[in-house]
């Protein structure tokens, strides 16, 4: 089966299979192809936490809402996104990482595609892109925040984990059903900082087929021709 049918086939998975786990090749894959995915400006704002320990899963279910809990504690992989917060950004700590993150991926962009900027431009942009970040100011007009900002980036990444998953006939479950005490508890267990917070999570695994009959029926979406408009 193509990637494009596995994808028309693929659907959130309700219950999953406790005792079926994830090879880790496959896991390796599937952490690699997420981490190809593009950021804005190339900060890369976000991180990714494999939560597979059933204690440590136990300790943070209360930061999940009822009807995902079980779902979370059978999954074979809960994939949870942290972003970077507005505080982060403005932590002086952080400065000196995010500038040399910026200053090394502009110049290795100068460099393989052979600008033509005297160093002196190119150093004045970088320390723009870093004002912009440290201040909030120049960026995007429409994210007036830069934590939301952050969290945006964070579903890019979503979004190739879905693909990546389905790709290896790995069941997921994109989950935004859980609360703010989902980040208190990480931040308790010491898993993220105060200026962090959870974004999305995604479960993954194999699907409990005596509870979730009706997998492999294939979605139901919209037409193409009235969903997409091509000027």
């Amino acid at each position: 089966m193509n990637l494009l049918n596995q994808l028309k086939n693929r659907k959130a998975t309700k219950a999953y299979n406790s005792t079926e786990k994830i090879d880790q090749k496959t896991l390796k894959y599937i952490f690699e192809f997420i981490n190809t995915a593009p950021t804005s400006m190339g900060v890369e704002h976000w991180r990714l936490i494999d939560i597979k320990d059933k204690d440590l899963r136990k300790r943070i279910l209360p930061g999940f809402m009822e009807g995902n809990k079980q779902k979370f504690l059978d999954s074979s992989d809960a994939l949870i996104f942290i972003t970077k917060n507005k505080t982060w950004f403005l932590n002086p700590k952080n400065q000196a990482k995010l500038t040399d993150l910026i200053r090394r991926k502009s110049e290795a962009f100068v460099k393989e595609f052979k600008l033509k900027s005297s160093e002196g431009e190119i150093l004045e942009k970088i320390n723009l892109e870093i004002e912009s970040l440290r201040t909030g100011k120049n960026l995007n007009v429409l994210v007036d925040d830069i934590t939301e900002w952050s969290k945006r980036q964070a579903y890019i990444a979503l979004g190739y984990a879905l693909v990546a998953a389905s790709s290896k006939d790995i069941h997921s479950t994109p989950m935004e059903g859980f609360t703010i005490d989902l980040t208190k508890l990480l931040i308790k267990e010491n898993l993220i900082s105060e200026d962090e917070s959870v974004a999305v999570c995604l479960l993954m695994g194999y699907i409990d087929d005596t509870k979730h009959p009706t997998i492999g029926k294939g979605q139901i979406r919209i037409d193409i021709k009235e969903k997409f408009i091509i000027k």
